[in-house]
């Protein structure tokens, strides 16, 4: 008997698909285990390098003068201004208001709440993604501590929740609180992270000193420090602090006579903002420091924790900076700028910087930037390589007269010619020409390399300029400029006989969790040199000081620094 083709076709279909649906199924299964061995191995190397040490706060880095005194304390995302502080520091009223408004079960549970992780989770399923919430203080502190910066993700979770479990397990629950309170945020401003600075920037006192409705706002923040900071946002920040007073009698922490004559309280009559924001006389100052120190270290102090010993006398920075202000020199502009650094002779210590008018925090340093150096190059450029190149000596006559060289007619800043003199009076008066015909002379006796290695010696960064200098150098014609700290640096070396040791503001700098010690000034010290001859810087000083003293012309003593 046959069988029927039709039959057989039919009967292998029916295997076919049989085939088809078991590895369908076989291709789940395996799906599910990688998913799961790969979401488990996830969780295993967030977790594997547990340690205490991660779970630690600290401090904001902080930058002293010369004596040694606390001039200026770090506020960056990291740190902010903060001063960890112990579990004996904290009132017992700011115990009760925070675990009331973050973690009512803190003292019962293993480091996670299971109902509100339960909650969460069906609000995250509800809404396909990570909605937040649930979290215990444990967890915020161990996400603090590991998880910064890392994007929420079921894997995240589940490893804060193994983290939390074993902190709880290796850490009392009331260091764990403290942690808590030294990392967290308590409103928008860097300054008010952690809860030593949070007090002082909205209260000016000492955690230790807090009460009940200012116990109450600062648990209130914590929910969500950009929207309830009562300095951007009073009014919710007001209903929070409520909120937080009523949690605290649900949980009979107070009493409903306590919680109303808290709610009494204005928040605005609370309200007493510290002295913590930085003086803006030091402000320039503190950001060449910050400056020097990211270059000398490749650290940078907002991120990592550091003590800064710098040589700001903090005495005349602040003369210095009234001064720039106007509030002791008479501006003919309100749009006229100034800069200038304060520099010691014999070890290239800047002591003191102007880096603009009104200088905040984070403008641009004028210290820094290159201008036309005008006629203040004159005394080196011109002269000074003048008895280096021409062997003048100090009282060599100059001659101011018409005069044109090629195309280029230079004139006095009075337009008239003032016949023969010797140099400290050309340089008194400014005069121009003399200026251009010595530098013309000191290039026929020199090439334009030797000049810019010259410059280069005394601390005058040349790589912008160009490479054939031309005569209106001799009288500030610069295709760039100096900047102050140059030019500062540049006379400096002149006063010490020559020898060029590099600016700076920093001694050294001890890196807190490294103990490791950058001895900046040692290292700049030993790199001291020669540069253009202490033959010819003491010309060039003896010169300048013959006109100087005179206390007359375009160059005087200013009075007050």
């Amino acid at each position: 008997m046959t069988n029927n083709p039709t039959t057989r076709e039919n009967k292998k279909k029916r295997l076919n698909w049989k085939k088809v649906f078991t590895s369908f199924i076989i291709i789940i299964i395996v799906v599910c285990l990688s998913g799961g061995c790969f979401f488990a191995w996830s969780v295993y190397k967030e977790t594997e390098d547990f340690s205490t040490q991660r779970l630690l706060s600290g401090e904001a880095s902080k930058i002293y003068d010369v004596n040694g005194e606390l001039m200026y304390t770090y506020g960056s995302d990291v740190n902010g201004k903060r001063e960890n502080i112990t579990y004996e520091d904290l009132p017992q009223v700011l115990i009760d208001a925070v675990i009331a408004a973050e973690d009512s079960r803190f003292f019962e549970h293993d480091g996670f709440d299971l109902p509100r992780i339960a909650k969460t989770l069906i609000t995250n399923l509800a809404h396909f993604s990570i909605r937040g919430g649930g979290s215990t203080i444990t967890q915020q502190v161990i996400k603090k501590s590991y998880f910064p910066k890392e994007e929420q993700t079921y894997t995240r979770k589940i490893s804060e929740i193994f983290l939390a479990i074993q902190a709880t397990k290796e850490v009392s629950k009331e260091e764990i609180l403290t942690l808590y309170l030294n990392k967290i945020y308590f409103g928008r401003s860097t300054s008010s992270i952690g809860i030593a600075a949070a007090s002082k920037y909205y209260f000016n006192k000492e955690v230790s000193q807090l009460t009940l409705p200012e116990a109450a706002l600062l648990a209130g923040t914590l929910n969500s420090p950009s929207a309830y900071d009562p300095y951007y946002n009073l009014d919710l920040a007001n209903k929070r602090r409520n909120v937080i007073l009523d949690l605290m009698v649900n949980h009979g922490y107070i009493t409903q006579e306590e919680c109303d004559l808290a709610k009494q309280v204005k928040i605005e009559n609370m309200l007493s903002q510290s002295n913590m924001a930085s003086d803006n006389a030091l402000s320039s100052y503190v950001d060449l420091v910050t400056a020097e120190v990211k270059e000398k270290t490749g650290l940078d102090p907002a991120e990592t924790q550091m003590n800064i010993y710098t040589y700001c006398n903090q005495e005349i920075q602040k003369k210095a900076t009234e001064f720039a202000n106007g509030e002791t020199y008479d501006y003919t502009d309100e749009d006229m700028q100034m800069a200038g650094s304060i520099q010691s002779t014999q070890d290239g210590r800047i002591i003191a910087v102007i880096g603009g008018r009104n200088y905040k925090a984070g403008d641009k340093n004028k210290a820094t930037l290159k201008r036309q150096p005008g006629s203040s190059m004159k005394p080196i450029i011109d002269y000074g390589l003048a008895y280096k190149y021409l062997d003048w000596s100090t009282v060599h006559t100059v001659v101011d007269e018409q005069k044109s060289f090629g195309s280029y007619t230079p004139k006095n800043w009075d337009n008239s010619f003032h016949g023969s003199m010797p140099i400290k009076e050309a340089l008194l008066q400014s005069w121009n020409i003399p200026a251009v015909s010595t530098f013309e002379e000191v290039l026929e006796a020199a090439s334009s390399k030797e000049v810019i290695a010259d410059m280069e010696s005394l601390g005058i960064d040349m790589s912008t300029e160009d490479e054939n200098l031309t005569l209106p150098y001799a009288i500030g014609g610069w295709a760039n400029g100096v900047s102050p700290i140059e030019l500062a640096s540049a006379y400096a070396t002149i006063a010490n006989n020559g020898v060029y040791i590099e600016s700076h503001t920093v001694n050294y700098v001890e890196v807190t969790d490294s103990d490791k010690t950058y001895n900046i000034d040692k290292n700049i010290q030993a790199k001291a040199k020669q540069s253009i001859g202490d033959d010819v810087s003491f010309m060039i000083r003896e010169t300048m000081l013959s006109y100087s003293n005179s206390n007359s012309g375009n160059y005087k003593y200013l009075k007050g620094i």
